[in-house]
This record gives C-alpha cells, sequence and structure tokens, in this order.
C-alpha cells in the first residue's frame, strides 16, 4: 500500500535518501526546490520507503524489498502516472536512485524498464577564465533573472522559461536571484544556456546546459557553462554537472570548463511505448557494437510496423 505524505512531513524521509546525497536533488526536492511534488510511503508515520513524484522523474529512497509497497507503486504507474504523464507528451518515466538495492529490484518490478550509466562532475577552479574574450561579434552573454521576463520577443524564450519552471516556481519569485546564463544571438535568439538547479540547504547547488543543435560544435555551451560556474563558485558550497556517459559532449564540456569527475552511478527509465523501447535499445546496442542485438531489435520494429 502506498500513501501520500503531506509536506510538512517531508523531513521524515530525508534519512532515505542519503547513500548518494551527491545528487542534489534528493534533498532538495525535500528541503528547498519549491516545485509541485508528491510524496508517497508506505508508512506516513515511520516511512522505511519513499518515492518522490516530479514529472517525468521519481525519485526512490529507502527499502527497496518491501513487496507491498512495490506491488502499489507498480500500479500507480500504470493506472495513475502513465496517462498522467502521457497528457503532458511524456514518453515515460525517469528513476533516480537512492541505493543500488533499487537498482537491482527495479527490473523485477518493471520488466521492459532498463539503466543508464552516469557521471557526476564537480568544479573546484574555473578553467577556461577567459570566457568573456570567446563570444562572438554580435553575441552576448545574459543572465537568467527578472530582466529575461522583458525579452519575450526572443526566439527560443518558451525553451529556457521550461527549464527553470523545473525548479524555480513562481517564475517571477524564483529569477529574483541570478539562475545562470543565456548566449543570444544578435538580440534575437537564445542559441544555449546553463542554469542552476537542485539547491540544498546545505548551499549545494546543480547546473543543467544545452545549445540548439544547429549551434552545436562552436563552444557556446562552455561560454555559458564558464559563465554560470564563476557565478556558482562564488557563492555556493559546491556546484556540481550530471550527464550520461554516453554523452560525450556533455561530459568534455564539463571537463573543458573545469569539472572534475567524482563517480559514476546508473538511472533507470520505464517507456510507455514498446516501440519507442526497441529503438532506444537498438541505438543502445549499436553504440555499444552489439550489432547481432541491435538488429533484432530494428527487426522488432520492423514487425511491429506491418501490424
Amino acid at each position: 500500500m502506498i500513501k501520500e505524505l503531506e509536506k510538512k512531513d517531508y523531513k521524515k524521509i530525508r534519512h532515505l535518501f542519503e547513500d548518494r546525497d551527491y545528487v542534489n536533488s534528493f534533498r532538495s526536492h525535500l528541503e528547498r526546490t519549491p516545485i509541485t511534488k508528491r510524496v508517497l510511503v508506505d508508512d506516513t508515520n515511520d516511512p522505511q520507503t519513499a518515492v518522490i513524484v516530479v514529472p517525468p522523474r521519481l525519485f526512490v529512497g529507502g527499502r527497496a524489498d518491501n513487496e507491498e509497497f512495490n506491488q502499489g507503486l507498480r500500479n500507480y504507474i500504470h493506472e495513475v502516472l502513465i496517462s498522467e504523464y502521457k497528457k503532458r507528451n511524456f514518453s515515460e518515466v525517469d528513476f533516480y536512485f537512492s541505493n543500488d538495492q533499487w537498482e537491482l529490484n527495479l527490473p523485477m518490478m518493471l520488466e521492459d524498464s532498463f539503466h543508464y550509466d552516469r557521471y557526476y562532475y564537480e568544479i573546484k577552479k574555473l578553467k577556461q577564465e577567459d570566457w568573456k574574450n570567446l563570444i562572438p561579434e554580435g553575441y552576448s552573454v545574459e543572465p537568467v533573472d527578472l530582466t529575461l521576463l522583458r525579452k519575450t520577443y526572443l526566439k527560443n524564450f518558451d525553451w529556457l522559461i521550461g527549464e527553470i519552471l523545473e525548479n524555480w516556481e513562481p517564475l517571477e519569485e524564483g529569477l529574483k536571484e541570478n539562475r545562470g546564463f543565456y548566449l543570444v544571438k544578435e538580440d534575437d535568439e537564445i542559441v544555449a544556456w546553463c542554469t542552476t538547479e537542485y539547491l540544498t540547504e546545505t548551499n549545494d547547488i546543480e547546473v543543467g546546459i544545452a545549445t540548439k543543435s544547429e549551434y552545436q560544435r562552436r563552444g557556446f555551451a562552455s561560454i555559458v557553462g564558464s559563465a554560470t560556474a564563476e557565478y556558482c563558485l562564488a557563492r555556493y558550497k559546491s556546484v556540481g554537472w550530471h550527464c550520461t556517459q554516453r554523452n560525450v559532449g556533455s561530459f568534455k564540456t564539463a571537463e573543458k570548463i573545469g569539472f572534475e569527475r567524482i563517480m559514476e552511478y546508473r538511472k533507470a527509465s520505464y517507456v510507455f511505448n514498446k516501440v519507442d523501447l526497441w529503438v532506444i535499445k537498438a541505438y543502445f546496442a549499436r553504440m555499444d557494437e552489439n550489432y547481432p542485438e541491435a538488429i533484432d531489435f530494428y527487426n522488432q520494429i520492423i514487425e511491429a510496423s506491418h501490424d
């Protein structure tokens, strides 16, 4: 059985997420991140298992061998979350684990779930100190603060706002402080951004980063990333960066800025549509040069298209 925990009781479950405290999102969602969420537990008085629901993510902590809770969570995902997520155009549920046991147990709870290997980085000293000199003519680096709300005319404005709303809500309140930097081309188009996220009570923070595909491989991510890292190093206890191990562009950018790899860990996803799942698994198999497995998935995709 699963029960919803009231906000006033969130601190009851913080200890369930301490094994991986380098993943700020666990603590931040319970301490500071002011966005809408649900917290599901096995027992509201003495919780031993907990799930923080922040679409499209689930942060799972505590005991992974609680069969009654796990069955309830499985039913909740299929009967409630999937329909909710589809209405919001999400195609999968992402799982972040607080311990190794959850990594092992999830495939037994959700048969078609699969894992991603990830890296965690932190920065102590900025490597690209001359980032301002790297800004091309016609481009400018702007702060992610209240001034952004006066620039609704910029192309890709909603792209950046959507990212901010994942961590800072309501928007006007969140932007009273600088939340990173973005790169603008000719006062017309946002082409890249790096924003802060998952601030904790111990003043640890993380950053997220993105560049529009047509502007990638031009050093723009390292410019906004360096601007944001420089700002954060002067204000926060630690500055973290997460990415998948397959995202070479991301971790190479992190290292160029000055981030150092701290550890590896895993997350998982559960994709609603079987064909979408096969496409992802075929891609992974091909990247791993496991061509027989990739061909098998591609054949399943072809067969499904004929049904």
